[in-house]
């Protein structure tokens, strides 16, 4: 099956520079392998089937059980997510090529835009050493569909961000307030939520969230960054 997708993608990049060691990121799916592809825009976020082909560039030959670390980007954002590791089951040869796994990569509502995206992998580290590696992207394109914002939404006003203890939300109106980690866990929530609004955050670790506000159709999304 490896070599199966290993043959897919090399008939799909057509074109390379020799000094990357990402040369191509690709849609895989049950149905075959695509440079590229069209979504609509989500509501949270979604995660998409994702397989990369790369070349090993170096001195050397990578032996069984060398650890490659990823590193993936969206729209050139790649705060707060984080990393991929693989662990090769086979030798990759200097020069020759291999395909990196087939791993779900989250594509945060938060950092996409409508129309033209592009997702970008790169190897960071090999068995901890840090590369010089070039990414390989791969664009896609997001229809401006599934999120509205209404008058009562755009009122909303989320603060202080960065926040420690408590976030404050002002001016909803019979909104129902959502608040998720970057990985899509849900870690808070407010059911239609009126007028002024303090939320809780101390029992939740630092980092990036996003505090989805919706009041039927209308949707309005906010990142947060909670310190400590």
């Amino acid at each position: 099956m490896k070599k199966f997708i290993f043959s897919l993608l090399v008939l799909a990049c057509v074109s390379f520079t020799q000094a990357q060691e990402v040369l191509g990121v690709f849609l895989y799916t049950q149905q075959g392998v695509y440079p590229t592809f069209s979504v609509d825009m989500p509501e949270e976020g979604i995660r998409i089937p994702t397989a990369a082909l790369y070349q090993n560039s170096s001195d050397s030959d990578w032996v069984a059980g060398t650890v490659l670390t990823w590193e993936f980007s969206i729209n050139g954002n790649d705060t707060f997510l984080l990393p991929f590791l693989d662990t090769l089951s086979e030798v990759v040869e200097m020069d020759s090529s291999g395909v990196f796994g087939i791993v779900n990569i989250p594509l945060l509502v938060d950092f996409l835009v409508a129309g033209s995206n592009s997702l970008c992998l790169t190897i960071t580290h090999v068995d901890g050493v840090t590369t010089n590696a070039e990414a390989g992207c791969m664009t896609f394109t997001v229809n401006p569909v599934g999120i509205e914002e209404n008058s009562v939404l755009e009122a909303a006003k989320v603060y202080p961000n960065p926040a420690r203890n408590i976030l404050n939300i002002d001016n909803v109106e019979n909104a129902d307030i959502n608040i998720y980690s970057v990985t899509g866990q849900l870690v808070k929530s407010v059911p239609a939520a009126n007028g002024s609004v303090n939320i809780d955050l101390s029992d939740i670790a630092a980092g990036l969230y996003i505090v989805k506000m919706q009041n039927g159709k209308a949707t309005r999304v906010e990142k947060i960054q909670v310190v400590k």
